[in-house]
C-alpha cells in the first residue's frame, strides 16, 4: 500500500463521525430528560429575593426601621411586618395595612436606599420584616426590641 494512498482513503471518515454525533446526541438528549425526571428542573426562577436590610429601634418614639442596602428589589405587596412578644403596633403606621392574619403588608416597594418605620406599643418583643408572595416565604430581617414605658 503506498503512503499516498493512506493519506487520502476517506471511506472510513464518514461513518466514524456519525456515531460520534449520533452518541453526542443520545448523551444531551438522557441528561435533559432525566434533569426533568428526578425535578431538578423544576423551580428554576423561582427563588426568594436575596437583599439586605438594616433594622433600627428608636426607644424613645417606639419606632422600628427597615432600611434595604442592597440587593433584589421586593415587590409591593410582597413585604410583611409581623410583630411579636409583648410589642403590637401602634395605629399610626402610614406605610402598613393589617391583614386578617395579624400581619401588616407593606404598602410599598422597597429597593436599595427605601425605608419602612413601624410603630409598636408594649415594653419588648421582635419585629420582623418578611418577604411573602403566597408560594415562597423569608425572614429579611427581624430586631428584638425594648420599648420605654
Amino acid at each position: 500500500m503506498k503512503i499516498t494512498q493512506i493519506l487520502t482513503e476517506e471511506r472510513a471518515v464518514s461513518p466514524v463521525i456519525g456515531v460520534i454525533l449520533m452518541v453526542a446526541i443520545t448523551v444531551i438528549l438522557a441528561a435533559v430528560i432525566g434533569t426533568f425526571v428526578i425535578g431538578l428542573g423544576e423551580g428554576i426562577g423561582d427563588t426568594t429575593p436575596s437583599a439586605s436590610f438594616d433594622a433600627e429601634h428608636d426607644s424613645d418614639a417606639n419606632t422600628t426601621t427597615f432600611t434595604h442596602r442592597s440587593g433584589d428589589a421586593i415587590p409591593d405587596g410582597t413585604a410583611y411586618i409581623v410583630v411579636s412578644g409583648d410589642a403590637s403596633a401602634n395605629g399610626t403606621n402610614e406605610d402598613v395595612t393589617e391583614q386578617d392574619d395579624g400581619r401588616y403588608q407593606v404598602d410599598k416597594a422597597l429597593s436599595a436606599g427605601s425605608t419602612v418605620a413601624f410603630e409598636t406599643n408594649g415594653t419588648s418583643g421582635t419585629v420582623s420584616l418578611i418577604y411573602d408572595d403566597g408560594d415562597r416565604s423569608t425572614t429579611l430581617r427581624s430586631i428584638d426590641i425594648e420599648n420605654d414605658e
